[in-house]
């Protein structure tokens, strides 16, 4: 009788060392599980462990701690995306000084969600002196994209295709307004009357024919930056058509849509298209920054784009981010271009 009972004892000795051990290797991997784990051991008569695990979604607050989520929100990406764009342009200027005392006039090619135009005007109201109300006095930003943005507070935005050649005289017929604008404020800030007004108004319409038909660069922007790619995520207005249009149409498109799906030859493109766009728009002796998201390193067109770059600038320099994640040899790869040889360069002459 005696050994019946030890060897009860014995098993049931066995069994409560099994349940601690099961016990502690759930309590060490609880941070990894999300779970919380809870032990109650009754005695009656023979020893039994009982274990209760309870999971909890990921996300959500149990007591003062907050359960780790594995997948980032949409809101985490996008700030993270936006911090890393900010940090990319600042490594650039510290490095090849894009915003000098002589730029005053920029364009910002694939400008949503403007993360490039705001540096770009902190760094012009810094680089010139100029509180932020005096911004537009002095210096002017134009944010051009696709996709419908809201730009900075005294950044000019315009819609369009950069295939399109129409898009490309648009935004020349802008920065020609803007640039005899200031010549008209320039003039006099006195209040006029009705009639000198309409007057100049005249004369404005006159210097603009002027400004088609003559060499005039004075217009042209000093610094283009270029950073087309696939549409950035979209973080407001999904009921509204003026913003979701858009994204649909680039996804519909036969080349606005090829980034989205994974066409790496697409990249290339777009930057044939900025450098179409910088050929006739650029002023003399401007930069040119071009991203390009996604690349082969061992991509021969790559070396081709260096090349077609070289014959429009004096200077052109390859630049890769040191944090940039290299996978399957794609990697993102910035071109940093200065000193543009000629007002206009013939986009045949390159080619």
């Amino acid at each position: 009788m005696k050994n019946l009972q030890q060897k009860k004892f014995e098993k049931n000795v066995q069994r409560a060392r099994t349940a601690n051990a099961c016990a502690n290797q759930a309590r060490s991997r609880v941070s990894q599980l999300s779970t919380s784990v809870h032990l109650s051991i009754y005695q009656r008569g023979a020893m039994k462990v009982r274990i209760f695990v309870r999971h909890y979604a990921r996300g959500t607050v149990v007591g003062d701690i907050k359960v780790p989520g594995k997948k980032p929100t949409r809101a985490d990406r996008i700030n993270r995306s936006n911090m890393a764009s900010h940090a990319k342009l600042y490594h650039l200027d510290n490095q090849f000084k894009l915003f000098n005392p002589s730029i005053n006039t920029v364009l910002d090619v694939g400008f949503v969600p403007g993360n490039w135009s705001q540096f770009a005007k902190f760094r012009l109201c810094q680089v010139h002196g100029l509180e932020e109300s005096q911004f537009s006095s002095k210096c002017h930003i134009l944010g051009f994209d696709m996709l419908f943005g809201q730009g900075p507070f005294g950044v000019s935005t315009m819609q369009g295709d950069i295939y399109s050649n129409s898009s490309h005289i648009g935004i020349q017929n802008h920065f020609r307004e803007q640039y005899v604008q200031r010549l008209q404020r320039n003039k006099s800030a006195e209040p006029e009357a009705y009639f000198a007004k309409e007057q100049q108004q005249v004369e404005l319409v006159s210097e603009l024919q002027k400004l088609n038909i003559n060499s005039d660069s004075d217009w042209k922007p000093q610094l283009m930056m270029s950073d087309l790619a696939a549409p950035f995520l979209q973080d407001r207005g999904f009921f509204n058509n003026t913003q979701t249009r858009p994204y649909m149409r680039t996804g519909a498109h036969a080349n606005l849509g090829r980034p989205s799906k994974g066409d790496l030859k697409s990249y290339l493109d777009l930057a044939d298209a900025a450098l179409v766009l910088a050929c006739s728009t650029l002023a003399k002796k401007g930069s040119l920054l071009l991203r390009l998201a996604k690349v082969f390193d061992n991509d021969p067109e790559l070396a081709l784009l260096h090349q077609r770059l070289g014959r429009v600038f004096k200077q052109v320099t390859p630049w890769a981010s040191e944090s940039a994640v290299r996978q399957h040899n794609i990697q993102e790869r910035f071109f940093v271009c200065q000193g543009k040889l000629n007002d206009t360069v013939e986009p045949k002459t390159i080619w």
